[in-house]
């Protein structure tokens, strides 16, 4: 094997094979100048292409698209039940383009996408020669993994601070120290605030700095890891509950949030230990052979991890260093994510064998290409543990690869959401038969040779995969820009009903394409109902509260309705539901006031002796009103009047929030009624404050129902 490699060796030194001259130019080259500028002119060119190809598409991962749609835009952060605080606090500026709210993510995603550039380049410039770096800088943000830049999810945002990271903890901090630890650890805290997954990236720079303080013979190794650490875990904590206290209030101290605290719960409770081996096992099979595929050679190159000598900043101990980083953060990911699968959701085993969660680490596997890079210059002098560790990558990564190219991911079933590289890679026959063809050839070559073979697989491999994978993803993905019929009949009842939609309830038969409706129609309240193709709408099954009806596909009304408006595939119903007025809010039940101030947390004080309330459509014949509000001061036990019609009821109340309900019975067609103060008068004039309004009920709620239905 030392033969072999000294006579590629030679015949690549003494050009009996002719390398092109801009393969070996290195950073010190004279026209490194220009690398920089050709940097920035493609990542303006990066920008302008991925906002054009984005452009229309609808939504793809619909529960998770319409969660971050709804708690970045419409309701308070207060009660977002994912902690992604600092990511729904940017992305609520989307909301100055609503209703072409998509247009607004598109730009913030694909500027967070590529400001990730400089950062992959400075870090591969430290490992290869500038043209490489600016080749696989490149590589990195065009492939499949840019598909995540057309959704309203955190990931083109949390890619831009993985490669932060990674250029903090492999040029600015490699080595275990406080100082070192308190950076890492606040701008991992700064990602918690984006994803929640952050926590494994803490993790995994834990194993980063065990693994290097054990390789780095050295005095006091131990110590310097464990201070390191701390200090990580220490920054990690303030930064994340002190940014999102500041930002969330209370609810930015809750580390899993809601939705996450649920998940770990159901996972730290697993009732079979064989399942959980067994689905582990075959995940961990798929994520392995998806690996070797398009990462054979990089692979093969992590077999030469050594020690690194103390304080080593040569060449040499960077590629360790990255190696050793590389690994660490993908075992840790990997290992999480099996994991995660292996928690088969609802007994369901589909999730389990067939699905492969690539994007929980897709963002970290240009690692690998610099990995590659980064050995194409290891001049080390072969010995025999190099040599012996050549042939166990060479026979391990090679028999995975042959293996993964005859089993073509029978059994799996990956998808363009999951795991875009992969499904890239295997979507078209023809090109995965071409890419493992490749990638086996090059391996073999690798085998020879590793210099050789591991510029063909940086110059050829990856720009071949990365640009082949990415367009046949975005060929699935470009038919999200015809709207379905789920699509249309949301966008339509948006623009019918406009600020007036809530209280819609949205009734098919497909739960996915459901929730894709929602996210269409863009209001928060918005509720759905699944039913069986065909089966009736019955008023039982809809929610309390519900005031329209969307109804697609053939689903006959047996619900009372007030109008109905037949679009073809699916059609709109008015219902005859009670109103609901929350005074701490504006309603859409609820028209032009009198006597009442302005909106506070609690609801609306009065500010006159008497209120008028105005709705938006006619009370009932035979109404009940349900009333939630309190007295201020004086009015406390005197008799307060509301009147309706030519009835008129009397109530009292106390200074402490209490419930009354009044029964009118009036004909039809009105629509206000009138409270009458018994004594209204200012706190300035009790001497309790400043204040100079009249203040004398505080309304909370008010709820109107058909009398005859209680």
């Amino acid at each position: 094997m030392a033969a072999c490699n000294a006579f590629w060796g030679k015949l690549v030194h003494h050009r009996c094979i002719h390398l092109p001259n801009f393969l070996l130019m290195t950073s010190s080259d004279p026209d490194r100048p220009l690398i920089p500028r050709a940097l920035w002119l493609a990542m303006v060119a990066i920008f302008i292409f991925l906002i054009f190809r984005n452009s229309g598409l609808g939504p793809s991962v619909l529960g998770d698209e319409w969660s971050y749609s709804l708690y970045s835009r419409l309701l308070p952060l207060s009660q977002a039940q994912v902690p992604s605080f600092l990511y729904f606090l940017i992305y609520r500026s989307s909301n100055v383009c609503s209703p072409d709210f998509m247009g607004c993510v598109g730009v913030l995603n694909a500027g967070f996408f590529v400001a990730a550039a400089p950062f992959i380049f400075m870090l591969a410039q430290r490992y290869m020669q500038t043209g490489l770096a600016l080749l696989l800088t490149l590589a990195s943000l065009l492939g499949p993994v840019s598909t995540y830049t057309a959704f309203f999810m955190p990931e083109a945002m949390y890619f831009f601070l993985f490669w932060v990271f990674a250029w903090l903890v492999l040029v600015l901090a490699p080595l275990a120290s406080v100082r070192n630890g308190l950076s890492i650890g606040a701008l991992l805290g700064l990602m918690c605030l984006v994803k929640l997954h952050a926590l494994f990236l803490l993790g995994g720079y834990g194993v980063y700095l065990l693994v290097t303080g054990m390789l780095t013979r050295g005095p006091s190794r131990l110590r310097s890891t464990l201070q390191g650490f701390v200090a990580a875990l220490l920054a990690f904590l303030v930064i994340r509950l002190g940014l999102g206290y500041l930002i969330a209030g209370h609810q930015g101290l809750d580390l899993l949030g809601g939705f996450y605290a649920a998940q770990a719960n159901s996972s730290f409770r697993h009732p079979d230990l064989d399942s959980l081996l067994h689905y582990g096992a075959r995940s961990l099979f798929g994520h392995g052979l998806a690996l070797v595929v398009l990462y054979a050679v990089p692979l093969a190159c992590l077999f030469q991890l050594r020690h690194i000598p103390v304080d080593d900043d040569t060449p040499s101990g960077d590629r360790q260093r990255l190696m050793v980083f590389s690994i660490a953060i993908l075992f840790a990911l990997v290992a999480v994510t099996v994991y995660f699968t292996a928690n088969v959701p609802d007994g369901n085993p589909l999730e389990a064998l067939r699905r492969l969660h690539m994007r929980y680490y897709d963002f970290a596997l240009p690692l690998l290409y610099l990995v590659a890079g980064s050995c194409i210059h290891d001049h080390t002098q072969p010995t025999r543990g190099h040599m012996l560790r050549h042939v166990a990558a060479v026979l391990v990564v090679g028999a995975l690869s042959v293996l993964a190219t005859w089993y073509h991911f029978r059994g799996f079933a990956p998808n363009r959401i999951d795991a875009p590289e992969l499904y890239g890679a295997v979507v078209d026959p023809h090109f995965f038969h071409v890419i493992s063809a490749l990638g086996l050839g090059i391996l073999a070559i690798w085998a020879i040779s590793r210099r050789l073979g591991t510029t063909l697989y940086a110059w050829i491999f990856v720009p071949v995969f990365a640009l082949g994978a990415s367009h046949l993803v975005a060929l699935e993905a470009a038919q999200r820009k015809i709207p379905d019929t789920y699509d249309t009949a949301a966008r339509t009842v948006r623009a019918l009903l406009a600020s007036q939609r809530s209280g819609v309830v949205i009734v098919g038969d497909d739960i996915f394409k459901l929730v894709q409706a929602q996210f269409q129609l863009d209001s928060a309240d918005s509720r759905v109902v699944m039913l069986q193709p065909g089966q009736p709408v019955d008023a039982n099954r809809l929610p309390g509260g519900s005031r329209w009806a969307l109804v697609i596909g053939v689903h006959p009304m047996q619900a009372a309705s007030l109008s109905t408006q037949n679009f073809g595939g699916f059609a709109l119903y008015r219902l005859q539901a009670p109103f609901h007025i929350d005074f701490s809010g504006n309603s859409p039940d609820l028209g032009a006031v009198q006597g009442l101030s302005g909106i506070e947390g609690f609801g609306r004080w009065s500010d006159a002796d008497e209120v008028v309330l105005d709705f938006t459509q006619s009370l009932p014949a035979s109404a009940s009103l349900h009333l939630v509000a309190s007295a201020y001061g004086p009015n406390a036990g005197k008799p307060f009047t509301m009147t309706l019609g030519d009835e008129t009821q009397t109530f009292t109340l106390t200074e402490q929030q209490q419930s009354i309900r009044l029964r009118f019975h009036n004909p039809p067609g009105l629509d206000h009624v009138r409270i009458a103060v018994p004594a209204a008068i200012s706190p300035r004039t009790l001497g309790k404050s400043s204040d100079d309004r009249r203040l004398g009920i505080a309304l909370i709620s008010l709820d109107v129902e058909t009398a005859a239905s209680r």
